[in-house]
């Protein structure tokens, strides 16, 4: 109505001139009001979020989003808003299962979601230490990129690597590690593969991986000269295993 809009108004304007003590006077205001409705107190609740947001207070912040959840009838986009806010808010406070039930609640309502709610979903799992919930997040958000034909990010297959690490399934971290490496080919994807493929006793990759890194100037350690040149021996290469040690000595 009219006279809430009006001091709803005035905030806005207190606070886009930072003065947070006048724009809270008016919050004051319409809080004294005796006769709101739902909406009128969800939208006074969100400012005053807003206002505590701008003040790094993230506790206050979230007790005024919560009572804006507490109202009924919301519109559907200010709940939407509200809730993925909220994720991210118990997020950064450490409550990763506040955040993780908020973004259950979220994916309810939200339309179309994008790869990245998927991925916020994997890390919190990842925070919980729930690995093998992790997996499927992280593979749902990659599905999803795919066909909203979004561009896919390192970071999600670090992560999902990461599960795979943890869990101790070596197989998969091997075909995560070659996915990555087909992408964003980096030294310290071809290190992580090549010990990869060394742990499961595959020595002809691992040379293979080696004599890659070594061709492009990646082996930087007299430790990895020497790893390669025994990889050598083992594969009845003693020739080139010399010049390899040769090389890492000058």
């Amino acid at each position: 109505r009219e006279r809430v809009y009006t001091r709803l108004s005035e905030a806005q304007a207190c606070s886009e001139l930072d003065d947070i003590v006048c724009a809270q006077e008016k919050l004051a205001e319409v809080r004294e009001m005796t006769d709101l409705n739902s909406y009128e107190i969800a939208q006074m609740w969100n400012f005053y979020a807003f206002i505590y947001f701008g003040q790094d207070n993230y506790r206050e912040a979230i007790s005024a989003y919560e009572m804006v959840l507490q109202q009924a009838d919301l519109p559907l986009g200010m709940e939407t808003t509200t809730k993925f806010t909220l994720t991210q808010l118990y997020f950064q406070q450490e409550r990763y299962q506040d955040s993780l039930d908020m973004l259950a609640e979220w994916f309810l309502v939200a339309q179309n979601p994008g790869p990245e709610s998927y991925i916020l979903r994997a890390q919190i799992h990842y925070q919980l230490e729930d690995y093998a919930q992790g997996i499927p997040a992280v593979l749902e958000g990659i599905e999803v990129a795919r066909v909203q034909e979004k561009e896919l990010q390192e970071n999600w297959y670090r992560l999902l690597n990461v599960f795979y690490y943890e869990l101790e399934d070596y197989p998969n971290v091997i075909n995560v590690l070659r996915t990555i490496i087909d992408s964003w080919p980096k030294r310290e994807y071809f290190v992580q593969l090549s010990a990869m493929y060394g742990q499961e006793g595959n020595e002809v990759a691992q040379l293979a991986l080696y004599e890659l890194a070594y061709d492009v100037g990646w082996l930087q350690r007299s430790n990895e000269y020497v790893q390669m040149a025994q990889l050598l021996l083992g594969q009845d290469i003693p020739v080139k295993a010399a010049k390899i040690m040769e090389a890492g000595l000058d």
